[in-house]
């Protein structure tokens, strides 16, 4: 009896670890083009928002894991307005921590060099940009706190396995 209870009791270790580890909610097959598009619908001037190419993520961002993993920046060209969003996906964990940590340097680099005689209306969302990580894609955004938070809310939805 004994035994037939310790044989249970390790099955359900077994069968809990498995259960949230094995089966992930989170989707990997989404291009960040695709999520780019869904992502844009949040931001107000999405129309003028361009996409730019790697020479800006390796010269302005300092981004080295994000030029080898799928990308999308885009910013906001004006020059008076600020508005920026970019989503990268890494191939591993590993890479996307890396990618995370880049990012992350990237927004207080942001941050750190902001001139508040620039633009002040514009401080809002430099000092309060975020970035956030689900499965193995990385998204941030330098956005007012309602654009960032539609945007943040439809990113993860549409990595949500529920939504296939």
């Amino acid at each position: 009896m004994k035994k037939a209870l310790s044989l249970l009791a390790a099955l359900a270790l077994i069968l809990s670890i498995s259960a949230c580890g094995g089966g992930s909610n989170i989707r990997d097959d989404v291009k960040v083009t695709e999520l780019s598009e869904m992502v844009s619908k949040a931001v107000v001037d999405n129309e003028t928002m361009i996409s730019v190419d790697d020479n800006y993520l390796k010269n302005l961002m300092q981004l080295n894991k994000g030029i080898s993993a799928e990308h999308i920046v885009m910013v906001n060209p004006s020059g008076t307005k600020i508005g920026e969003y970019g989503i990268f996906k890494g191939g591993n964990q590993a890479e996307t921590k890396e990618l995370a940590k880049e990012v992350d340097t990237y927004l207080k680099m942001v941050n750190d060099n902001f001139m508040e005689e620039y633009n002040v209306e514009e401080r809002p969302k430099v000092r309060d940009a975020e970035y956030k990580t689900v499965g193995n894609y990385v998204m941030y955004a330098i956005l007012s706190e309602s654009e960032k938070t539609e945007a943040f809310k439809i990113f993860e939805k549409e990595l949500s396995a529920a939504k296939k």
